[in-house]
C-alpha cells in the first residue's frame, strides 16, 4: 500500500497541481491531507474543489479555524497578525457555503491501522494535543513527545504538519514521527523564522511524502521534493484581487 501525505497548502493551487500530478505518476492507492489548506494564499475556493473531488481524509488545521473564525473581532498583536486577518476575511467572503462545510466537517485528528505492520499511523496537524503545537528535529524533548503520545497503542507513527518542514524523528525505537513538509509554502533551508516579527522565507519548492507499506510489515517512508516556478505563484497572487498581495509575494523573493 502506498499513501501520499500532504500538508500546508496554503491556497496555492500552482504547487497542489504539481504535487497531485506527481502522485498520480506513483500508484499511490490513499492521499490524506493535514490540513491548512485555503489561508493566506490565492486560490482558496478553486483549491477545495481540487481536494473535494479527489477525496481522502482531512486534518483541521489552525488556520483551517481561523478562516471559519475570519469574521471574529480580533487583538492585532503586530501589523502582520492585522494583515493575516485581512486575507482570512478575503478568503471567508471566496468561499461557497459547501465550501465552509466542508472545512467543518475535517477532523482535529485520525487514526488508521497500518495491518500489516502493527503499525498505528496517528495523523494531525501540529500534535496530538494541539493543531498549533510544532514538533521539530530537536524540540519539544523526548519526554514531552512522551506525554504526547500516552493512551495510544504501539508501534506508533505520528505524521503531523504545521512547521513547514520535512522532518522523521524517531522516539524510543517504537514511535516515529513524520513532517511531509509544505505543499504551498515550505520554508527555506536557512529560513528565518522570528514569532515577534513573523519573517518567513519561502522556497521555490512543493513538498510531500509518500508513506509504502510492505507485505513483509515494512515500512518505507520517501520525502518527495519538487521544483516550482515562483513566477507562476506570483503571477496567481497578484491577480487573485487578494489584499496585501505584494507584502506576501515579497516572502518568496526574500
Amino acid at each position: 500500500m502506498k499513501l501520499a501525505i500532504i500538508s500546508d497548502i496554503h491556497a496555492n493551487l500552482v504547487s497542489l497541481k504539481l504535487v497531485l500530478d506527481d502522485i498520480e505518476k506513483r500508484s499511490v492507492d490513499k492521499m490524506v491531507c493535514l490540513g491548512d489548506i485555503v489561508e493566506l494564499g490565492p486560490q482558496p475556493h478553486e483549491t477545495i474543489s481540487y481536494l473535494k473531488r479527489l477525496g481522502g481524509l482531512m486534518v483541521m488545521g489552525n488556520e483551517d479555524e481561523a478562516v471559519l473564525d475570519a469574521n471574529a473581532s480580533r487583538i492585532y498583536a503586530n501589523e502582520t497578525d492585522a494583515k493575516i486577518h485581512d486575507i482570512d476575511r478575503w478568503t471567508f467572503d471566496r468561499l461557497t457555503n459547501g465550501d465552509l462545510d466542508y472545512i467543518r466537517s475535517f477532523e482535529r485528528s485520525l487514526v488508521i491501522s497500518l495491518r500489516e505492520s502493527g503499525t498505528q499511523l496517528l495523523l494531525c496537524h501540529g500534535s496530538p494535543r494541539s493543531n498549533k503545537e510544532r514538533i521539530l528535529s530537536t524540540s519539544p524533548s523526548d519526554g514531552e513527545l512522551q506525554q504526547m503520545i500516552s493512551g495510544f497503542d504501539l508501534p506508533l507513527m505520528v505524521a503531523c504538519g504545521h512547521t513547514h518542514t520535512q522532518m522523521l524523528r524517531r522516539l524510543n525505537g517504537s514511535v516515529v514521527f513524520l513532517n511531509p513538509g509544505s505543499v504551498g509554502m515550505p520554508f527555506r533551508d536557512d529560513v528565518l523564522l522570528d514569532q515577534s516579527k513573523m519573517i518567513f522565507r519561502y522556497a521555490p519548492r512543493a513538498e510531500y511524502a509518500i508513506v509504502t507499506l510492505e507485505s513483509d510489515g515494512k515500512i518505507f517512508v520517501e520525502f518527495r521534493t519538487l521544483p516550482v516556478d515562483t513566477k507562476k505563484v506570483e503571477e496567481s497572487i497578484q491577480t487573485s484581487g487578494m489584499p496585501h498581495s505584494d507584502w506576501l509575494i515579497s516572502h518568496w523573493r526574500i
